[in-house]
Formats: structure tokens, sequence, C-alpha cells
């Protein structure tokens, strides 16, 4: 999963990424950004109607298994299941860059998006999945996270 989100970092150019451990969820920022095409209400990305037919980073995530990475050789992830592996740990990601917040809900097959300001680079929030009995849990056959930070 770290490996998946350094190449994600990666693929947008990112010269920093930072992991943030926290009570309630792991943290990762990096200082590149995600592309948007200004309209996650559609099914369908406007950006595939034009001439480069490359969805947005936004569709793209939204989409499981979507494979959108394969058209550019200069990514390092192609295959578009990587981010998936983010379950292993929470039930329902976010991702905020470009002025939008996206928060994955594979149990209910939705996805939910606002509009946000402040947010420079790409973040994602990875709420530690700590119900055992979470639809996602139950879904995946995965246990749930026991998160126990010490400091020394």
């Amino acid at each position: 999963m770290a490996l998946e989100l350094i190449q994600n970092a990666d693929d947008a150019a990112a010269t920093i990424i930072i992991f943030d451990v926290t009570d309630e969820a792991l943290i990762v920022e990096n200082n590149g950004t995600f592309t948007y095409c200004g309209n996650l209400g559609r099914t369908s990305c406007p950006d595939l109607e034009g001439s480069d037919q490359y969805a947005c980073d936004f569709h793209r995530i939204t989409e499981v298994a979507s494979s959108g990475k394969a058209r550019r050789s200069d990514n390092i992830g192609r295959f578009g299941i990587g981010f998936i592996s983010t379950y292993q740990i929470c039930d329902h990601p976010q991702i905020q860059s470009a002025g939008i917040a996206v928060t994955l809900i594979p149990d209910q097959g939705k996805t939910e998006f606002r509009d946000i300001q402040g947010i420079e680079g790409t973040k994602f929030v990875l709420p530690w999945a700590m119900n055992p009995d979470s639809s996602v849990r139950k879904e995946l056959r995965v246990s749930h996270i026991i998160v126990r930070i010490l400091i020394r």
C-alpha cells in the first residue's frame, strides 16, 4: 500500500511525500496535484471526449480497476488496482486535491465529493478500519485495525 501511494506521488511529479500516522488515520501528503475535469457529477469523464482521451485522476480513482494509467508510458502505476490496497487499513478513503475532497464509499456503491479550499498538493486521509463488523471488512474478509501509538 505504501508503494502504491509513493507511485501515485511520483506519477503526479511530486518531490515530497509525508506519511503521518495518527490515532484516527494514516494521512499521506505529497506536493503533486490530481488532475480534475471539474465535473465528478458525470459518470464519464469529460476529458475522455478530448483529443487526449485520458480520464482525469479523480474519475480514474473512483472507478475500481480502471487501468487508466496504462495509456501513459511515463506512469509507474499502470494496472488500476493499486489504490484498492488502501482498503487493507480503511473502509472509506478520502482524497483531497485540486480544490475537491472525494470520499470513496464502496459498501454503498457511491462516491461523495465536495469543494474544499486551502489544500496544496494532494492529501490522502485513510481512517483506520476499527469496526470488525463493517460491511467493507466483511466483504473483503479482512480484520479490523487496532491502533496503539506509543510515544516514548
